[in-house]
């Protein structure tokens, strides 16, 4: 009888051992399953495709400048960051000089970077270059019955600073080409504001 009361009390002992151990594992964050999912649930991976209209303002030609844009995620860099490359298209028109309608074309090389969690309204900050054509008609003379049109193709090139905020509405500050009517070199400050999906 006492042997039996042994291995009970033993049996007990360990039992009560393994059910504290047990709680231990449960109670750890760092051990808990259901940390791990909220911690991989919150490291997201950055969006394959963005797509993002946005309407603009070139402020040395004063002119509207109205873009659409799509990109394609190349390549990872850091954690939620990636490198993308993209089309951007759009139409830009100003009164100022000569009235002139512009509609470039550029291929986008953009480098996007997930913004530390304690800036509570930006989400990514990134930088990107643009180059391609742009076709410009440029209204040189109005008479009575007829108005009198220049049609010319020019090189294209722009860069600036995209920052997406947590709602995805984006500002976007950059330099692009003027295609001022008498010196089209010349660069242009631009600042839009677009939406991101």
């Amino acid at each position: 009888m006492k042997k039996i009361v042994l291995i009970f009390a033993i049996l007990f002992f360990f039992a009560v051992l393994e059910a504290e151990n047990a709680e231990s594992k449960a109670a750890d964050p760092a051990r808990s399953p259901e940390n791990k999912a909220e911690t991989a649930e919150c490291v997201k991976k950055p969006k394959s495709i963005l797509f993002m209209p946005s309407l603009g303002f070139d402020v040395a030609s004063l002119s509207l400048d109205a873009r659409f844009e799509v990109d394609f995620r190349v390549a990872g860099l850091l954690q939620e960051s990636a490198f993308y490359l993209g089309l951007d298209v759009g139409a830009f028109y100003s009164r100022y000089a000569n009235e002139r309608l512009g509609f470039p074309l550029h291929v986008k090389f953009f480098f996007d970077f997930k913004q530390p969690s304690h800036y509570k309204a930006l989400d990514y900050a990134g930088f990107w270059l643009a180059v391609g054509v742009a076709g410009i008609r440029l209204v040189d003379a109005r008479y009575d019955d007829y108005i009198d049109y220049d049609r010319e193709i020019y090189f294209s090139v722009g860069g600036g600073v995209d920052m997406t905020f947590k709602n995805n509405i984006v500002l976007r500050v950059a330099v692009i080409s003027a295609f001022d009517y008498f010196s089209v070199y010349l660069p242009d400050f631009n600042i839009a504001v677009g939406y991101r999906f």
